[in-house]
C-alpha cells in the first residue's frame, strides 16, 4: 500500500490521506532563496556507486511514490525496522522514502523541487493504523551543509538505529523539537528547522 505526497498541494496548509490504514502527510516548505549548488552537494549518497543495499523492498512501486527513478535510490539506513530512502523523482524532484514494515507492504514518500529541498529539506510521516497499536515515524531529510547536530541525539540507539545519512532526523531517535529552529549551515545564511508539532495540528482522513 503505498501513496505518494506532492509538497506543491501543501505549500498554504497542511493536508493527509490515508489509504488502507496508512497515513501520510507532508510538511509545507517555503522557498526562501535560490542556490547553485547541485543535488549531489546537498545529498552527496546521490554520487556514490548503487550497490545491493540500496535496494527497495519487492512490494514497493517506485511508479506510485512520484515516479522515482530506480537507478537513483539510495539507502539512508532503517530505524526501528523502518526503513529510509531517497531518489530522484519526476522533474528530478528530491523523494524521501519510508517504509514500515520489512516487506515493504506500508511505503509512502514525500517529493520537493530541488529548490525547496535546499531551503525546507523534505519531510514525511507515516502512521500505520491497521495494528492493535498506531505506529507513528516523522521523518525529515537536511542538505548536507545544515548543521543537524543540535537536532540529533547521540545516545539513541536503543531503537535499533543503523541510519547512514548524518541529516536524516527520525522522531524515534532524535530532539525534534515542536517549535521552529534556526540552525546553521555552511551555506549562505541559517535554516529554519520546521517540525511536524509547529505545522500540522490534524491530517485528513479520506476513507
Amino acid at each position: 500500500m503505498v501513496r505518494e505526497i506532492d509538497s506543491r498541494r501543501v505549500a498554504i496548509v497542511a493536508a493527509g490521506a490515508i489509504l488502507g490504514g496508512l497515513v501520510a502527510i507532508v510538511a509545507p516548505t517555503v522557498v526562501h532563496s535560490s542556490s547553485q549548488v547541485t543535488v549531489e552537494d546537498m545529498i552527496p549518497t546521490l554520487a556514490t556507486p548503487r550497490s545491493a543495499d540500496d535496494a527497495l523492498p519487492d512490494d514497493v512501486d517506485l511508479s506510485q511514490l512520484g515516479a522515482v527513478d530506480p537507478a537513483t535510490v539510495r539507502s539512508l539506513g532503517n530505524d526501528g525496522g523502518t526503513g529510509f530512502w531517497v531518489g530522484l523523482g519526476e522533474s528530478s524532484k528530491v523523494c524521501l522514502i519510508m517504509t514500515l514494515s520489512e516487506g515493504g507492504e506500508y511505503a509512502g514518500s514525500a517529493c520537493v523541487g530541488q529548490r525547496d529541498f535546499y531551503d525546507g529539506g523534505v519531510a514525511l510521516a507515516l502512521s500505520d493504523h491497521t495494528g492493535s497499536t498506531i505506529d507513528e515515524v516523522e521523518a525529515y531529510l537536511l542538505p548536507a551543509d545544515v548543521d543537524a547536530t543540535s537536532l540529533q541525539n547521540s545516545t539513541a540507539s536503543t531503537s535499533g538505529e543503523s541510519r547512514q545519512s548524518e541529516t536524516l532526523l527520525t522522531n524515534r531517535s532524535d530532539d525534534i523539537p515542536d517549535v521552529p529552529v534556526e540552525v546553521s549551515r555552511s551555506g549562505a545564511g541559517d535554516f529554519l528547522f520546521r517540525p511536524f508539532a509547529s505545522d500540522l495540528g490534524v491530517g485528513a482522513n479520506v476513507d
